[in-house]
């Protein structure tokens, strides 16, 4: 993957809405290793993933700042001295 992001956020968005990635793998529909390799930036989260988390996954629809803020921001690469 050319960017590596940065999930901590999302961590705790799952801690709060599924209380553990299991559950919340189940709602995505994929299997714990399967959300895993996507925390890990292994594999990228799919378009319909994402559109179920910021649709379904709370009361109300998540906004873009949100969004960007869970799924799309870049980990900061320490530079090597």
């Amino acid at each position: 993957m050319p960017f590596t992001f940065d999930y901590r956020l999302l961590h705790c968005f799952i801690t709060k809405h599924f209380q553990s990635q299991v559950q919340f793998a189940q709602f995505l529909g994929i299997s714990p290793q399967e959300l895993k390799a996507r925390l890990d930036n292994e594999v990228p989260f799919t378009q319909q993933e994402i559109d179920l988390t910021v649709c379904y996954a709370t009361n109300k629809i998540l906004t873009a700042d949100q969004i960007v803020k869970l799924f799309f921001t870049h980990a900061v690469k320490k530079v090597d001295e």
